[in-house]
């Protein structure tokens, strides 16, 4: 199997059944996070997020975990359960799980009620006319794609500077600072998508 297919399936796992198959192999082999995290090398904070579900994991530390557990890497994607459907309809102007102050007249609204076990955080931006967001990175491996749906913004990645009008969109990795700002006389709107969430 390439380092691509690999990539592709690992990203196509439900973040709480891989999580949950990394907990039965772990105690099946009597090891304690500690100890997991001592052979593995992965920090024992983020093997409890990936048992927990709260966060995915690299192709990196799931081959480190499963080297730990002297287990090849596809016995680590066995058994795990078919996800079940999600569907989750958000009206306008509902109210969501998060509004997020990123600046003076610059804010952030979380598209769906729970964050914890996603795949991906959509975002709502909104700014002001001259508004800035304060720069954001993520850990290496997340991407992020910015859609600009009303106004007009632009978006500083790293030290790439890209003017971005209705329709206009951005993707890249987020392990790299991005700045966005209105430079505009009107209010700009956009959709965010990180992936997988950075929390």
């Amino acid at each position: 199997m390439t380092r691509e297919n690999l990539l592709c399936y690992t990203a196509a796992m439900a973040l709480n059944t891989i999580g949950a198959r990394i907990r039965t192999l772990r105690k099946t082999a009597k090891l304690t996070l500690a100890h997991l995290a001592k052979r593995s090398g992965v920090a024992l904070a983020t093997l409890s997020r990936i048992e927990t579900g709260k966060m995915t994991g690299t192709l990196e530390s799931h081959l480190a975990i499963a080297h730990a557990l002297g287990v090849p890497l596809p016995d680590l994607y066995r058994e795990i359960a078919a996800e079940t459907p999600m569907v989750f309809f958000h009206r306008a102007g509902q109210s969501t799980a998060k509004r997020v102050s990123e600046g003076p007249g610059a804010g952030a609204e979380v598209l769906v009620k729970q964050t914890g076990g996603r795949r991906m955080l959509p975002l709502r931006l909104a700014l002001k006319p001259g508004a800035t967001m304060h720069p954001e990175t993520a850990p290496p491996g997340t991407e992020r794609l910015v859609a600009v749906v009303s106004g007009g913004l632009e978006i500083q990645v790293g030290a790439a500077r890209h003017a971005l009008a209705i329709g206009d969109s951005l993707y890249g990795a987020a392990s790299v600072a991005w700045t966005l700002r209105n430079p505009g006389r009107t209010a700009a709107q956009a959709l965010c998508v990180t992936s997988p969430p950075a929390l």
